[in-house]
């Protein structure tokens, strides 16, 4: 079970957050932990029914089948107990698969927080939300139904 809030931050508030979550969070006591992600997403549609799959991967086999786009993201990670904290932001590919030839998507900065566990525990959406509200007004981070995404992306 995932446990996951997103939210966006404007490049101006970003320095703002980053110092805030180095108060909040546990790996905290060296320089920014950074990280740099290559993310391909790949659907399999049959009529109306799609599963889709997001997969990062090392960069070293380029030839990826079936996907329907692909990005990197640059950013920070934090950690508060098992929860991840990133702040990144979202380059597309300008030709699939050149990941030295990225174009900047937007100047904000997308926040995730992210929480996983092997059963439902509710205490474990409170911890999350809790948190959250340690970034107001900075960030306001809500849940993305990626489904409801999903089918509006397919009709439209």
């Amino acid at each position: 079970m995932e446990y996951f809030l997103q939210g966006s931050v404007s490049k101006d508030s970003v320095e703002n957050l980053l110092g805030r979550l180095e108060g909040l969070c546990d790996n905290t006591s060296h320089e920014r932990d950074k990280f740099s992600d290559h993310e391909i997403v790949y659907s399999l549609r049959n009529g109306n029914t799609s599963v889709v799959l997001r997969a990062r991967h090392s960069l070293v086999d380029q030839a990826a089948p079936w996907f329907d786009y692909e990005f990197v993201s640059t950013g920070y990670y934090f950690y508060k107990g098992h929860m991840k904290i990133t702040v990144s932001q979202i380059f597309k590919l300008v030709a699939p698969g050149e990941i030295n030839n990225l174009q900047l998507i937007s100047e904000s900065y997308l926040v995730e927080v992210g929480f996983s566990t092997a059963v439902q525990q509710d205490s474990v959406g409170d911890e999350i939300k809790a948190f959250a509200e340690h970034l107001k007004p900075l960030v306001h981070l809500d849940k993305v139904d990626h489904r409801k995404l999903q089918t509006q992306a397919m009709t439209s």
